[in-house]
């Protein structure tokens, strides 16, 4: 028996299962399975502290999923695969998608990358301001004689 631990399910939540393997190389197969790549090639990363991309090259989304880039767009990775996919959020609207790491660069400059987190911040914070004034129902005033 073995326990696997989701640290965010599509809740955001932590999920924990207790797994049964029927032989020992089976549970060590589905250990290897699930765990995290040591050689660096796939990995999932948390949005506050995730590489970040620059387009070089345009991909136009061929499957719903993907995300179509242009030249410039800065990408916060979120995923990495073996065989060559990226997901990732795109900073200026936050969309969310699959696309291949041939059409990217990585960003290495730590200046550059606070400084698209300082831009992303303010994308949100102003969206968020937006978001807020729409929702708010203006106060009824009421006339006293």
């Amino acid at each position: 028996m073995f326990c696997l631990a989701l640290l965010k399910n599509h809740r955001g939540t932590t999920s924990q299962f207790l797994l049964q393997a029927s032989t020992q190389a089976e549970k060590i197969t589905w250990m290897k399975v699930l765990s995290r790549r040591e050689d660096g090639m796939e990995g999932i990363y948390e949005e506050w502290d995730c590489p970040q991309v620059r387009c070089t090259e345009v991909y136009v989304a061929q499957q719903p999923g993907e995300l179509s880039v242009q030249l410039g767009d800065t990408i916060n990775v979120i995923q990495k695969t073996a065989d060559g996919f990226l997901e990732g959020r795109r900073l200026v609207d936050g969309e969310r998608g699959w696309f291949p790491d041939y059409c990217v660069v990585q960003v290495t400059n730590e200046y550059t990358q606070r400084k698209h987190l300082r831009q992303r911040y303010h994308v949100l914070q102003t969206a968020n301001r937006i978001l807020n004034r729409r929702h708010t129902v203006p106060q009824a005033t009421a006339c006293f004689r």
